[in-house]
């Protein structure tokens, strides 16, 4: 043990140790200090020498393995093999359902055509039977047949068989309309009715074989394609009184027949 020879030197040797001590401990306190302060980034540093070793050390991706995707329109993540699939799904979809309803509408566009034939068929058959049967009811005897081939005679000698059935169908038809007289024989009588009445043509002619093949195309067959007509004239594009005044129905050989307008 060290001795001091004064009390004095001494307490300047208590006070140096007691300095020293003094500044150890300020020295270790920055020292702890600095090592706290520097232990984060030792820590981050570490840390980043040990990823970049791993990085280092991980093999490359492959990238015949990595998916890219992306967002759609509806929302969805796709890669851009399952974007098409789905683009060709949806356009499928979309064109089975154009199918579908040009289907439908050609369905009910059809039907509608049918419907309208039907009611067309049925209603000339309704009109075909009504005149059948009033052809099959008329009770001809043998004047009333007379007359009528007589008629046609007089007014379509040089037409055909149906020319002369038609001209016999117009005084049926007048026969059968109530603003006409009830008898053959009346309704070729009548005033002004008929041309060869008044040109004398009438008490001329006499009925040929033809004229009585029509009256059986009539009679026999139940053959009418008058369409109900009332008047005919001879065919001509000049104006007349029945072009003016009347419905023309349809032609047929050197005559146009005629209906009253509705």
């Amino acid at each position: 043990m060290q001795r001091y020879q004064t009390e004095d030197e001494h307490r300047k040797a208590m006070r140096a140790k007691i300095n020293r001590t003094i500044k150890r401990g300020r020295r270790r306190k920055r020292i702890i200090r600095r090592l706290k302060k520097a232990v984060p980034g030792i820590c981050i540093g570490t840390l980043m020498v040990i990823g970049a070793g791993w990085v280092i050390a991980a093999p490359l991706p492959d990238p015949t393995t990595y998916e890219y995707r992306f967002q759609a329109e509806n929302g969805q993540w796709y890669t851009p093999d399952e974007y098409d699939q789905m683009c060709r799904e949806r356009d499928a979809y979309h064109k089975r359902e154009q199918e579908e309803a040009q289907k439908l509408h050609d369905q009910v566009v059809a039907y509608q055509e049918q419907y309208q034939k039907d009611q067309e068929a049925e209603w000339e058959l309704y009109q075909s039977q009504t005149r059948q049967g009033l052809i099959q009811s008329m009770d001809f005897d043998a004047n009333d047949a007379y007359l009528l081939e007589k008629i046609a005679m007089a007014e379509a000698e040089s037409e055909d068989t149906e020319g002369k059935a038609l001209v016999m169908l117009v005084v049926l038809n007048r026969v059968w309309d109530a603003r006409f007289p009830d008898t053959i024989e009346e309704v070729i009588m009548q005033d002004g009715a008929f041309t060869p009445m008044s040109n004398g043509r009438y008490d001329k002619v006499e009925p040929d074989a033809d004229c009585m093949k029509a009256m059986e195309l009539i009679t026999v067959e139940h053959w009418d394609e008058s369409q109900g007509a009332l008047y005919f004239e001879k065919a001509s594009d000049e104006s007349t009184w029945h072009s003016r005044s009347l419905q023309k129905l349809f032609a047929h050989g050197a005559h146009a027949f005629y209906t009253e307008k509705e």
